[in-house]
């Protein structure tokens, strides 16, 4: 089963996704999209570049490892929402459970 997790910025998702990356039946994937991301807006976040380095900027290639990984039989995808810019495909987000983490604002603004 493939996990989909879907979380805005300042929510609980890396605990979350930690938690499912010390289960030896689970690959963690933590942001596949933050390079296209990147890429296509030219932002300057912090670790740009690095960040860059070790993704692909493609989606087609992040989505492909998405649906391919073959490593464990269960993988938990830490994915931001803002990540999906124009130009990325849905079409395989129906190959994933998808679930979306909403925290109550007023406990993201505390944070």
């Amino acid at each position: 089963m493939k996990i989909a997790m879907w979380s805005g910025p300042r929510n609980l998702s890396t605990a979350l996704m930690y938690s499912f990356a010390n289960r030896a039946d689970v690959t963690a994937v933590d942001k596949p999209f933050y390079a296209t991301y990147l890429a296509k807006t030219g932002f300057d976040h912090p670790m740009r570049y690095a960040v860059i380095a070790s993704q692909s900027t493609d989606p087609e290639v992040a989505v492909a490892d998405l649906l391919q990984s073959k490593e464990t039989p269960h993988s938990y995808q830490k994915h931001m929402n803002q990540h999906m810019v124009s130009g990325i495909s849905r079409d395989w987000m129906k190959e994933a459970t998808n679930v979306f983490l909403i925290r109550h604002p007023s406990r993201v603004l505390a944070s």
